[in-house]
């Protein structure tokens, strides 16, 4: 299986945790992710068989940031990055080549 690329933009932290299964062979995730004091924001793009898939990182202290994207892996987004509206997570992702 090929190795999923990984993306932070800049000033975003760390994510802590294993990235589900449902990820697996993702060609790339590319995300923005915040934490204070019992919570965390954030936002993922996950690119996987020509699908697009988008996360939010939201949680409080019961769940990790990687909780929700089980769940999320199930919506694809539908769309091309080139069809969302201006977003610094999707502007970042077509600095890095992804349409």
């Amino acid at each position: 299986m090929k190795k999923t690329k990984i993306y932070k933009m800049e000033g975003s932290e760390e994510l802590i945790g294993d990235v589900p299964e449902e990820c697996a062979g993702a060609d790339v995730i590319i995300y923005e992710y915040q934490s204070e004091p019992y919570q965390g924001s954030g936002t993922a793009l996950i690119k996987k068989d020509g699908q697009w898939y988008e996360s939010d990182l939201g949680h409080c202290s019961c769940y990790g940031p990687l909780d929700a994207l089980k769940d999320d892996m199930q919506k694809p987004m539908g769309k091309k990055l080139t069809d969302l509206l201006p977003d610094p997570i999707v502007d970042f992702a077509k600095s890095l080549g992804y349409k």
